[in-house]
């Protein structure tokens, strides 16, 4: 159970960190265009 929790957790970082990461890469290209 605890496995499955950390395995949840870890799961559930990298997706809010890759969602992250791709906000900043739109918010870079639209500067970019912008400017």
């Amino acid at each position: 159970m605890l496995r499955e929790t950390r395995l949840l957790m870890l799961v559930i970082m990298a997706a809010t960190l890759s969602f992250a990461f791709f906000l900043l890469s739109v918010s870079i290209a639209i500067l970019v265009k912008v400017f």
